[in-house]
């Protein structure tokens, strides 16, 4: 059964996974695959969670050797007699074996919980938990800035803090998509403000600075916009090697064009780059603010709406195959942004220097 990221937690809340003899997270957002094994984890064992005799873990490398530990584990009862729990972390297809034979017997088994990264259409463990009824599987990939603004106030109000929504949207842009960064980054906010239960702008300014350098979609989008081939190649390589998906990238690049988008629309109805920047919510980042006015110098309008529907073409088409062609479509979407964005600025250049000569040769004449 093929459950959807959005119903997870009505699914547990409702006590539906009872019907599941096991569940799988996958996808390329390990974060929110966590998030919801530890949701389902304290939902089966509630008080018993850390219970080392109920909960037993198991990582993916020992049974790629061992794969009948699983079938052990799965059948064991604990000392006080209650039914255990199995989480298998960095799962994959060396697990369609053990579960298959599990899933083809009658005997009753401890409940299974597998989380693993990427698994295409062709994994065997993958098409084995979408066609068995009894297991569950729920696709994890990047989430929208609404669902990631939820996870954020959901996180604040159990710390028992607030944040205006837009410090929310600035976090969210900052932050990217992937859960446990969230959660981590949330986290060092809650301490570094202590007692306070209001979280404003400065604070996430103050608190988030020292990784502002680090690899982040907000700063590869901000190199895309500016026309830096190399340096957007360099990061798009170091994003694959950090398994940062490249069509979440196309996403946030697509918001700081429509940040740029709004600004220049404005600018061209005769509001001033200042105002037009001002409007902004959330605002550009102070130390950002130099480099977004020379990109609004740096685009048109016209060339901006060709960029936003590359990138969301580029979102739609990239969807299509498997992750190795999502990638590399996603990365050549971006690139060639950034070329847009190099020409883009050429002709702006020469349209400045035609101006120019035109008005020393009126000049002349006069």
């Amino acid at each position: 059964m093929i459950l959807q990221a959005k119903n997870v937690h009505n699914w547990i809340k409702q006590k539906q996974h009872t019907n599941s003899q096991a569940v799988l997270f996958y996808g390329s957002n390990q974060g929110l695959a966590l998030d919801f094994a530890q949701a389902l984890r304290h939902a089966i064992l509630e008080d018993d969670s850390d219970d080392p005799f109920v909960f037993v873990p198991l990582q993916g490398e020992t049974l790629t050797s061992e794969p009948q530990l699983l079938l052990s584990h799965a059948y064991s009862i604990a000392l006080n007699g209650k039914e255990r729990l199995i989480w298998v972390k960095n799962g994959g297809d060396f697990l369609h074996k053990p579960m298959q034979t599990l899933l083809k017997a009658t005997k009753k088994a401890n409940t299974i919980i597998i989380t693993c990264s990427r698994l295409d259409k062709r994994s065997s463990l993958r098409q084995l938990f979408e066609q068995e009824k009894r297991c569950a599987i729920v696709p994890c990939y990047s989430e929208y800035s609404h669902q990631t603004i939820d996870y954020i106030r959901h996180l604040l109000h159990h710390a028992d803090k607030s944040m205006d929504h837009g410090t929310l949207q600035f976090l969210t842009a900052f932050l990217g998509e992937e859960r446990h960064v969230t959660k981590r980054e949330v986290e060092k906010m809650v301490l570094y403000v202590g007692n306070k239960r209001h979280i404003t702008y400065d604070d996430c300014v103050a608190c988030l600075r020292q990784d502002m350098h680090a690899l982040t979609a907000q700063t590869i989008a901000f190199h895309i916009g500016k026309g830096d081939v190399a340096q957007t190649n360099a990061l798009l390589d170091k994003a694959q090697e950090q398994a940062m998906p490249l069509p979440m990238l196309m996403r946030s690049t697509g918001n700081h064009f429509m940040r740029l988008y709004q600004c220049l629309s404005m600018m061209d109805a005769g509001t001033s780059r200042t105002q037009a920047m001002m409007s902004l919510r959330p605002p550009v980042f102070f130390q950002d603010k130099q480099a977004f006015e020379e990109q609004l110098s740096r685009w048109s309008s016209t060339n901006i709406m060709h960029a936003i529907a590359r990138l969301t073409q580029g979102e739609i088409t990239s969807k299509s195959g498997g992750y190795d062609a999502h990638e590399t479509k996603s990365k050549q979407i971006l690139l060639g942004i950034a070329r847009l964005a190099q020409t883009s600025a050429a002709r702006h250049q020469r349209e400045d220097i035609g101006t120019h000569t035109l008005r020393q040769s009126r000049r002349l004449v006069t």
